[in-house]
């Protein structure tokens, strides 16, 4: 399985192409299914499993984490990127790829927006993982591979995605960002 700050690789270059989607709620959403499983697993182990098969599931991915998504993009991403952008103005808080994020978008984007980036992690994750949950509750799970070779699957997505986020975020946010840097 991909590291979680890796799943927005696949849904930045589709926000490029398709500028009416929302930034924020696309990556908030490619990374959401991961973001409450330390809370989980720490503070309420017994529904650990039963959580992450259902925001790793199709169901969920438009329900559950889409719902988590809409919470997490109005409530905590949002205000964030404002907030440092008034405590340290920076293009790094409000463009990617030369295009402004923040604007406001018709929420009909923003829930697709969600949608795309939570559908998008079920999707990446379905190779990694030596056993997947795609259909739950309806089904049992997918097992792919055997445990025996999970430590190497996921050393070689993370080999894979690495370099493509770092490119990513180079070339489409921090240099963007940083004219000084570029040549002309």
């Amino acid at each position: 399985m991909p590291f979680t700050a890796f799943h927005p690789v696949p849904v930045w270059p589709l926000w490029k192409r398709f500028p009416q989607l929302d930034f924020v709620a696309i990556t908030v959403g490619a990374v959401i299914p991961d973001l409450f499983e330390p809370v989980l697993i720490f503070f309420l182990p017994a529904f650990y499993w039963t959580q992450r098969d259902l925001s790793h599931s199709l169901l969920g991915a438009v329900t559950y984490d889409v719902g988590l998504t809409l919470v997490g993009t109005v409530l905590v991403a949002r205000p964030m990127l404002f907030w440092l952008d008034r405590v340290h103005p920076s293009p790094l808080w409000s463009r990617y790829g030369g295009r402004e994020f923040r604007a406001a978008r018709p929420w009909r984007w923003v829930v697709l927006s969600a949608a795309l980036g939570s559908l998008s992690h079920v999707l990446l994750d379905l190779p990694f993982h030596w056993q997947h949950p795609l259909f739950f509750p309806a089904g049992e799970r997918l097992i792919l591979f055997s445990t025996e070779h999970a430590f190497l699957v996921d050393r070689l997505a993370n080999a894979v995605f690495a370099p493509l986020f770092l490119y990513l975020l180079y070339v489409n946010w921090w240099r963007p960002a940083h004219p000084w840097q570029t040549k002309k």
